[in-house]
């Protein structure tokens, strides 16, 4: 039995061993390893425009963004972010009450550098939902809570595009 056991854990340790070589030859380096100076130079030196939006989603996906991106150095790259915003009714009861709502925050983003010259153009989109119920102030917090998310889910999408831009052209 021991036999056994001990033929299984080198078959795991030889697995892993080659899966480890394997990833190191190919070049592959993880995306959220340690943040060079480079990577984060880059990142602090976008100064994202102020974003309009009918709701804090604006607000909120701007402040997410310069919290990551720790912004505040010699801009070297502007953001520009244009926000739409829809809230759809998807469960309707018989009193033609609505019961759930549906937020999708759509971000067209564009990475400008000094010149002014468009190095990156993209969207992202989040979709969440909300349940209405008969407290108007539970109702507010819970969408008030649907978009934060929704704008956090924006920044998660913005993010990953920006550093993987700058990961390939630094």
């Amino acid at each position: 039995m021991s036999k056994v056991v001990s033929m299984k854990s080198m078959l795991k340790a030889s697995a892993a061993l080659a899966l480890a070589a394997m990833t190191a030859a190919c070049g592959f380096s993880p995306l959220y390893a340690e943040r060079g100076a480079g990577l984060q130079a880059s990142l602090s030196g976008i100064d994202i425009t102020r974003i309009e939006s009918e709701t804090d989603a604006g607000y909120l996906l701007q402040s997410e963004l310069q919290r990551r991106f720790r912004t505040g150095a010699a801009a070297s790259h502007g953001l520009d972010i244009e926000l739409d915003e829809k809230t759809l009714s998807e469960a309707i009861t018989r009193q033609a009450t609505t019961v759930q709502f549906t937020i999708r925050l759509i971000a067209n983003y564009e990475l400008r550098d000094v010149d002014g010259t468009v190095v990156l153009r993209d969207s992202a989109q989040a979709v969440t939902s909300y349940g209405a119920v008969p407290s108007q102030y539970a109702t507010l917090v819970a969408r008030e809570e649907a978009i934060r998310v929704a704008s956090q889910m924006l920044a998660d999408d913005i993010e990953i595009d920006l550093v993987l831009h700058f990961k390939n052209f630094n």
